[in-house]
Parts: C-alpha cells; sequence; structure tokens
C-alpha cells in the first residue's frame, strides 16, 4: 500500500491509500494494451500474439476483424455529489479519437446554415428533423441518431426544449458549459471536427468520482496513444480543475482497450500528474 500525496501536502493533510502493487509505468501501460490487443497490427506481434495464454483464464487470444478503440479511466479523489468537486467539460485531443464525429447544427438563417456546411457540419436541423426526434422515426435499427453531437445557437434553444425528454439522455442537447449552445456555431463545429471529446464525473462510490473517455484507436501506435493521455490528463489537471479538488487530485488510471485486458496505471508526483513548477 502506498500513500500518495501531491507536491507540497503536508502530514496533517487527508490523504487515500492507494494499492499500486500491480500498477505499471506509463509507457509500459501504453505497450502492453497495445500489444495484447486482439488485433494487432504490426506482423511480428501478430505472430508473438497468435499463441498467447491469457494466464487468468488460461484461454487463446481470439481475433477481432475491428479496429478496438483505446479507454482510460481515471479515479479523482472527488466527490461527484459536491459542485465544488465535479467536473463536466471538453477535452480536445491532439489526434482525436480515431472516428469522424458527425454534427447536425441548428442555426438561425440560410446564410449560416451554409457556413456552418462549409465548416464541417454533416446535416443542417429543422422543425422536421426534430418531428422526426419526437416520434423515434429518425433514429436506425440499433436505436441511434445519425448524428454524435448537436450544436445550436441560443435563439435555436427554444424549439429544442420539448424534445430534451429524447435528446436529454443521450447527452445531446446543447449546453453552454459543453459550447455546444454558442454565438459561434463555426468555432463549436472546428473543435469538434478536431477530436474533441466530452467528459463528465460519475460517482464511483465512497465519494470517489470516475472519469472515464476514449483516446484513440489501436493502429495509432504507442506515441500518438500516450499524446492522446498526456494532453487529456494535463487538461483534467490544469484547465478542469474544480475549485474544491484535492490537493491529492488523481487516485487510479486504468488503460484496457475494447476486448483487452486492463492495466492500472502508477501515479507519481512528477508530470502528468503533478505539475512541477520550474524555478
Amino acid at each position: 500500500m502506498a500513500t500518495l500525496k501531491d507536491k507540497n501536502v503536508s502530514l496533517s493533510d487527508d490523504s487515500v491509500e492507494v494499492d499500486q502493487r500491480y500498477a505499471v509505468q506509463l509507457d509500459e501501460g501504453v505497450k502492453r494494451v497495445l500489444h495484447l490487443s486482439r488485433l494487432c497490427y504490426d506482423e511480428t506481434v501478430e505472430i508473438e500474439c497468435q499463441m498467447n495464454l491469457d494466464p487468468r483464464k488460461g484461454r487463446e487470444y481470439i481475433r477481432v476483424c475491428y479496429d478496438e478503440t483505446v479507454e482510460i479511466e481515471c479515479q479523482m479523489n472527488l466527490d461527484p455529489r459536491k459542485g465544488r468537486e465535479y467536473i463536466r467539460g471538453n477535452i480536445v485531443l491532439p489526434n482525436g479519437i480515431g472516428r469522424e464525429t458527425k454534427i447536425c447544427v441548428f442555426v438561425a438563417n440560410k446564410d449560416m446554415e451554409q457556413q456552418a456546411l462549409d465548416a464541417g457540419a454533416d446535416m443542417v436541423g429543422s422543425d422536421d428533423l426534430l418531428k422526426a426526434i419526437g416520434d423515434g422515426s429518425i433514429l436506425n435499427e440499433h436505436k441511434q441518431y445519425p448524428f454524435d453531437v448537436i450544436i445550436a445557437t441560443p435563439d435555436q434553444l427554444r424549439k429544442m426544449v420539448p424534445y430534451g425528454r429524447q435528446l436529454g439522455p443521450k447527452g445531446l442537447m446543447p449546453n453552454a458549459k459543453l459550447g455546444t449552445l454558442t454565438n459561434n456555431p463555426i468555432g463549436a463545429i472546428q473543435s469538434a471536427k478536431k477530436g474533441q471529446i466530452s467528459i463528465r464525473m460519475i460517482d464511483g462510490g465512497k465519494g470517489k468520482g470516475i472519469i472515464q473517455g476514449p483516446i484513440g484507436k489501436c493502429s495509432f501506435g504507442e506515441n500518438k496513444i500516450k499524446e492522446n493521455i498526456l494532453s487529456l490528463l494535463k487538461q483534467l489537471r490544469d484547465d478542469l480543475r474544480p475549485p474544491g479538488a484535492k490537493k491529492q487530485y488523481f487516485l487510479k488510471c486504468i488503460l484496457s482497450s475494447t476486448q483487452g485486458r486492463s492495466y492500472q496505471i502508477s501515479i507519481d508526483r512528477n508530470e502528468p500528474w503533478v505539475k512541477q513548477e520550474l524555478d
């Protein structure tokens, strides 16, 4: 058991004990997740993994025919039930997440609609589209909408409110805190296309918050995956840090692929976990 404390924490401060006996360093964790992914792009790695057995289950890895997503889970020393410790916002990953974000935009006039389409929007919202959302006819066979994000200007929000019951649970209702309700829809579209992901903290029990999200595909390779991880952790640490955050900020970090094994990453007092002040 190791007691983790951020820089300049005194012995009188409360800290949480975290078991790091099975944790690996960040570089090693990324390497293992990609190496043991059931989709290996490197031919040498593929040969090595063909007869690789899972030591806990004793069975051969099954090959899959799709590019697995690499996901990260951070346990924070924050209580999501308290407003001063809650985290919700947007994070922009330098290499994206490996899939195209489909955007639906609601704007006031035809000129703005054309500008939005030129900026990369996939569809323009209309009254007919809202009716299709209301009766569910727009959903595909998997009960999914044909867009991932809705961006709207404030003057369009009034006509979308009646459909909050359909859009809200899916996280599609435009929100000023997430940048999807804005007077600058062109900038919001460009940010969403660059690899922006929306995160929010969920309750992990015992007053600890959990933040989960995708950070890329296995085909990205080690360098791009690591760049995305470092960018996400630094934005959590610096840009989205809530006013009621404790000095001991991160507790655990776990990396995994869609059908691969998960690894706990070691947390220490260095970057990116704790910001180092230069003398």
